[in-house]
Order: C-alpha cells, then structure tokens, then sequence
C-alpha cells in the first residue's frame, strides 16, 4: 500500500529520505501501487485515483512499483485490469483472507488474468497474508526446528497441489501484529540463523521485484488464462452501514456532476473537490470498524474506529455538495446576493440524453426567491415538478423560468383503490393485505410477478438466524451458523419474515405519476413505510422504503424481494467499474456469487423478457434467492427467481458495523423491457443513479451546452472531468467504455468548439499516442469491454 509511505516521507528529513532512496535503488526495499485495499463500491474513476501516487512516488523515490498487492481482500472488479496495465503494472499480487469468504482460482498459483479488453495481467495469487509465521510458529517462538518442520509441512503440501517450480513465496508479517505491522528483527535474525546453518530450502526476504522476476522465468503454459470478474465476497460489510453507503454514493453522483462543470469551468473549487475525493477513497476501503466490532461492541476502540469511518462518508457529501455549487455558480455566473431566479440550469451528468420533469423550490418559480450561494436543488417531493426538460448527455441546458409550466398528470393515468397504471405499466394489489398481485408491461403484456411466490413484490423481508436451533450468545451472536472461518453452511437454520401487520395502504398522485404507499408493522423496524411510484413518462418505477432500525446486535439481515416471473435457463448481468459482466459466466472460479456489488443495475432476463433493477443507494444484490452460506460454485437457473436487494446486514463478525439503529431512507428504481433490449438498462440506471442537478440562475438566460459528446454503437463515456497535466488551458479528459463483446469504434466531439489535438493517455495521465481527428471528431478504436482514457485539447471553433 502506498498510503503508509506517503505518510512517511511526509514527514521525514533529508538524510532519511535519501537513506530510503539508497534503500530502494540497491532493490533492498520496495512497495505495492495501490493506496490501500479497495471494495467494488468505487467506479472506474475511483479506482484510477488509488494508482495515481504511483507516479510521484516513482518520480520522488525511484520506485519501480511494477506490481499492486492486494492482500486480504477477496478480490477486485475485472475493470481494475485494464487500470492497472495502463499504469505499467505487471503484477498483480493477492493474499486472499479466508475468512468469510472464499478464494477464486487457487492458493499459491501463477496465471495470467485476462482482462475484459483481452490483455494478460500477471498474478500470483498466494497462501493468506502473514502465512510464514503460522508455518513457522513465531507467537511460540522463533525456532529453527519449528520452522523446519513447518516448512517441510507446507512444501509438501504445496507439491501435492502442482507446484513444481524452483521457489515458492510466502509473506511475513508481525506474530503480534498482523495486519498492521512493524518490521520484526527477530524474523531478520531468525532468517539469517537458519541460511548460516547450511538448511534447505534458502530463505531471502524479497521486493515484489524479485517475485515478478522469478514468475517472469515461468513458460506460458505454466501460466494459465482465465477471465472473469473476480467478484469480492467481503462486500457484503456494506450492508452494515446501509445510510452511511447510500450517503456516500450520493457523494460521488454530485462529485461527477461537479467534474463535468470543472471541464467548463476550470479551477473553481479544485481544492474542495480534491478533499471530497480523498474522503470517498477511504470509504471505500476494505475496512468499516475495528477487529472486535461483535465481540466488544461497546468498547472505545470500537465505536472510535466506527465514527471515523463515518465522517468519511459525510465529509464527502458535504464537500461534493459544496464544490458542486460552486460549480454551478461559476457556470450561471450569479451574483453573491440577487431578489428572484429568472432561470433554470440543469446539469446532466450521465452519459444518456435526458428528457425529464424536475421537482424544484417552489420560491424559485414564484419571484420569492432570494439567491445566495449557499445551496442546491433539495431532493424531489420538495417542490413543484416542472419540464420535461431536455439535457444532452454529458451537458447542461440554462431554462428561462417563464417558459417552464408545472407539470400535470398525463389523462391516460389510472389511480383506484385497486390498481394503478401508466401507459407503460399497470400494477394491481390487494388493499386489505397490501399483496401486489401484478405487473403488467403494457407494451408486450408480460405479467413480471411470480405470484406463487411466498414474498411480496419489492417486499420486506427480515432474516435472522433462529435462536431455538443455533443459541445467539458470544463471541459471534449467531454469525458461526452459517459460516464458520472459510466453510460455509448452506443448511444453516434461517428465519425469514415478512411484515406482520399493514396499517394502511393507500394511492397517491402527482405529476410525476401514480403511487401506491403501503405503511407496516415488520419485525426488526419501526415505521416501514414503502412507495412504489410509476413513472406517468418513461418505463420506469421508483421503489422506496423508509424506516427506523431496531438496535440489532444478533446476526439479521434485511431485504427487499422482486419474485420474477422469467422462465428457466435465464441470464444475469451486472455493472462494475463501469463495464458489464455477465454473471457465473464471466466470474472467476471461486469467485462471488452468492451476492453481488454492483456500481448501478443488475438485469435478469429469458428469452423474451427482462427486468433491470437500479441501485443508487444500496448496491448489494443476491440473483436467484436467498444465498447466505451458499458459497455456490455456479448458479442454479430455476423458473421464477427471486431477485433479492440486500438492503441491510450485520453478517460480518469483524471490521463492520454489528448494529445500525436509526431512520434508513433506501432507494431502486426497476424497469421492464425485451430481453435484448440494451439501451433501457443504461437508461434505467442513468435516471436512477445520476439524477439532473438543478440550480437557480439570476437573470434570463436560453443556452445548450454539451460538454463532451460520444458517438459510437455501446460507447459511452463514464466520465469528463477537466485535464489536471494539461499543456495548455481548456484541455478535459474523458473516460472511455466499451460496453459491448466486440470491437467498437468512438467518435468524440466538443460541440461548438474545435479540437486541434487529443491523445491516449494512461491511467497515471502519461500520454501514450496521438489519435486522429476526422471532420472535428476524435477516432478511438476500441476493443471489446475496454476503458481508456482520452484527453482533448480545444480551441473556440470561431479562432
């Protein structure tokens, strides 16, 4: 991890730091090029800033850093391939951690991990972090004859298992202190002990250097490729801090709206924005809380370690919320004090074309408005909806405030006692039980409820181990039922209960559409109440749950149930780091599928239909049924699965959160389409994930302004955001996807501006080639599923 030697250097002296560099020139001395160990709950961009010391670091310590280690967590999104090779990584390096989870393709192996856009990385995927003092028994003692058996113990076991090659690795840590450890001079004397006395096999403390050297001596055919997802179990923590996470990914949906302003307007607010990013970094890191969170829950460490990880999560929003206001106010160009909005600027951030209602203050329409740069639009239901409103993707449109009406209910709208309805959908329930007994897409007729299913559609559902077979008593408070170290227990004895009780049920209407509202009594929470709107404009329907959580400290889960009505043999698919993947067909082995961690939408689908169900808060997903202690190798595609959000849960025995009282307001949004149907998941998930940002602006104004456009058949880009090495003022950089199997070719323009030069560049920002620019477009030819990134320097198209 880079982050301990950044800290280090920081503060150190000259003779020290020039100590250090001796060090590292003479090879004695090196580090991995990630920041710290990352989860799936950061994008593409995200995982791209825990690279960037790399190049300081290689610039100030002549670090090679030709290779990322990523002991202890269970994996990493397949994008994080690509990332890594265009920042002249090697080798990848993982130490999986056993515990509560599982370990994908094998333990000590060497093979090349094909990443989505078909280029090898290498990885060397060892024994668990720390493995050499467990052989060795360091906690008893630092031995030569306990390390000798131990060794021949391991290295007996390691040939059983194929490896036949002429080294082995493990990695050493503190006896004491093992996952953050300081150096250990007795290992050192121990070590040099044991090769003086002449024994076998010779022990060297190596650099990843020296491991990428050995492994570089191994034949391709000693080096297999696999492809897939190396999808992380260790995620399911996430779950243990449901409003902290949804909070969070908020967060980073205003700092990308606040990047594609910084494009256009260059150097406001960079240093807020620097400051948010290095917040939501960390809360994506493998970590939530202390190792005793379960067993000393009240301990001070405990709660200490927990309010730190937090602030993490509300520091990014607010400072997200504050640079992208000021971003805003850069663009409209408001005064500091200002009677009345005689404007509407709307920012679409995603990568599709908009066409919207907007819920915005009432005062900004009605004169009362008194503008001051202290805020932006409030979240939906808090106003009047206006529009639709046209925004091109990746742009922002500047509306005069006289032209907008407020929106009303579309005539074809049904909302009865019994039923709601859309031109897009009609859902049907029961009022005295608040059963939803269908949902019928208007457009092909499906029904897309399994009502033989025992749950409700997008129905709570509290799970919890059952006290009477499994005693809930310390150090582990039922979690030991379903898994215990790296064996899990499929067969463990589960409780699963809907609400007890509805206390009403009832529809609503506003301009957006029809709703039903449905209020409960349910086990583990205090005022559930869920909301179920149609959209009256587009095919989508906005889910959301509210409620307050018990202080819970025995192992439970929540969740909300979607039994589909989608035929056998069906398929799944989910996003991670911006790119699609198929699930089980395009996971490593071993790898996660028991849940998933998606960056926005998972879709199921048969041969004729498909549902695509949004995450914007809550990215936990179980595919199929209910999961927990599984530990699947491959999935089974019975009719009529159930699609599980996994709102909430305390599963993890250490690290994360072993209760979460308080109100919980969550989030999805689904829609219904055909099975081959592509662009209504991106569409779903742009609506969902990357809502339009809405701002007051003093004065009349009617302009159009497209940042970045893309054109090219499954391209997008997943971000712009202004060109930090630029050599001239005006320059962006833009992250590009291909989000198809086969090759694609990307047109970029600037419209209404002249691009006079635009270049590959790596993932550290080093140019890697020129690209050609045809009729004022940019050429980029891409491989399949490949990110890359391109910058594009301009000049006014008038000059």
């Amino acid at each position: 991890m880079t982050a301990p030697l950044i800290d280090h250097i920081a503060g150190i002296g000259d003779a020290d730091l020039a100590r250090l560099r001796a060090l590292i020139a003479a090879g004695r001395i090196s580090a991995g090029a990630l920041l710290h160990h990352p989860t799936p709950l950061a994008d593409a961009e995200d995982m791209r800033r825990l690279l960037m010391p790399t190049r300081m670091l290689r610039q100030r310590l002549g670090l090679p850093l030709r290779t990322a280690i990523a002991h202890d967590v269970n994996g990493l999104p397949w994008p994080m391939t690509q990332l890594l090779l265009d920042a002249d990584i090697e080798l990848l390096m993982m130490g999986v951690n056993p515990t509560n989870g599982g370990v994908a393709v094998g333990r000590h192996v060497a093979f090349r991990w094909q990443a989505s856009d078909g280029r090898p990385l290498l990885v060397f995927a060892g024994e668990p972090y720390g493995e050499f003092q467990r052989i060795a028994g360091l906690k008893a003692g630092y031995d030569l004859r306990a390390l000798g058996v131990g060794l021949a113990g391991w290295l007996e076991r390691l040939a059983a298992r194929g490896w036949r090659h002429g080294f082995a690795v493990l990695t050493a840590t503190h006896p004491n202190k093992g996952d953050n450890n300081p150096p250990d001079p007795r290992l050192v004397a121990l070590v040099r002990a044991w090769n003086d006395a002449g024994r076998s096999p010779i022990i060297r403390f190596a650099t990843p250097e020296d491991v990428l050297a050995r492994l570089r001596t191994l034949a391709e055919a000693d080096l297999p490729l696999t492809r897939g997802d190396w999808t992380d179990w260790w995620n399911s923590g996430a779950g243990s801090s449901a409003r902290e996470t949804a909070i969070a990914r908020r967060a980073r949906s205003h700092l990308v709206a606040a990047d594609l302003l910084g494009a256009q307007q260059p150097g406001v607010s960079d240093a807020i924005v620097a400051r948010a990013r290095s917040a939501l970094d960390w809360w994506h890191e493998h970590t939530w809380g202390a190792a005793a969170s379960v067993e000393r829950i009240h301990d001070e460490e405990v709660i200490g370690q927990w309010r730190r990880k937090a602030v993490l999560a509300h520091d990014a929003a607010d400072l997200a919320h504050l640079a992208l206001r000021d971003r805003c106010e850069a663009v409209t160009g408001n005064p500091p004090d200002a009677d009345g909005a005689g404007s509407l600027l709307v920012v679409n951030a995603s990568a599709v074309d908009r066409d919207e209602l907007v819920c915005v203050p009432s005062a900004w329409l009605d004169g009362t408005w008194r503008h001051l740069p202290t805020t932006i639009s409030r979240p939906p239901g808090a106003g009047t909806w206006v529009g639709p409103v046209r925004v091109p993707a990746h742009g922002w449109r500047m509306v005069p405030i006289a032209s907008l009406t407020a929106a009303s209910l579309p005539s074809d709208v049904v909302a009865v006692d019994c039923r709601i309805e859309t031109r897009f959908h009609r859902l049907e329930f029961d009022p005295r039980t608040g059963r939803i007994t269908s949902l019928i897409d208007r457009r092909s007729g499906w029904d897309a409820i399994d009502g033989d299913s025992p749950w409700n559609w997008f129905g709570f559902v509290h799970e919890r181990v059952d006290p009477s077979a499994y005693p809930h008593r310390a150090p582990d408070w039922g979690r030991r039922a379903f898994v215990e170290g790296e064996t899990w227990h499929a067969d463990w004895p589960a409780v699963r209960s809907a609400p007890t009780a509805l206390r009403s049920c009832a529809v609503e209407t506003d301009a957006f559409g029809p709703a039903l509202v449905l209020r409960w009594d349910a086990p583990g929470v205090d005022g559930l109440e869920q909301r179920i709107a149609l959209d009256a404009r587009a095919p989508e329907i906005r889910c959301e749950a509210s409620f307050v959580k018990h202080d819970g400290r025995d192992a439970e889960s929540v969740y909300f149930a979607f039994p589909l009505a989608i035929a056998r043999g069906w398929r799944a698919g989910f996003d991670t780091a911006g790119l699609p993947v198929e699930l089980d067909d395009e996971q490593l082995p071993g790898a996660c599928r028991d849940w998933i961690t998606v960056e926005r939408s998972v879709t199921v689908r048969d041969g004729a239909n498909a549902l695509t169900l949004a995450c914007p808060d809550a990215p936990l997903v179980q595919v199929g049924g209910f999961h927990v202690g599984l530990a699947a190798r491959g999935i089974v595609r019975d009719a009529r699965p159930l699609l599980l959000a996994w709102a909430m849960n305390n599963y993890w025995f250490t690290n994360f959160r072993p209760s979460q009282p308080g109100a919980c307001r969550l989030r999805w949004t689904v829609a219904t389409h055909a099975a081959m149907d592509v662009a209504s998941p991106r569409a779903v998930a742009a609506a969902a994930c990357a809502p339009l940002v809405c701002h007051p602006v003093v004065g009349t104004r009617d302009e159009v302004r497209q940042v970045c456009a893309v054109r090219g058949e499954d391209v997008v880009a997943l971000h712009v955001a202004p060109e930090d090495d630029a050599p001239d003022p005006g320059w962006i950089i833009a992250l590009i996807a291909n989000q198809a199997a086969a090759p694609r070719q990307a047109r970029i323009a600037r419209p209404g501006l002249a691009i006079v030069a635009a270049r590959l560049v790596s993932t550290l920002g080093e140019p890697l080639a020129d690209l050609a620019i045809d009729d004022g477009e940019v050429l980029v030819d891409l491989p399949p599923r490949a990110l890359r990134r391109v910058a594009l320097g301009v000049r006014p198209a008038a000059q």
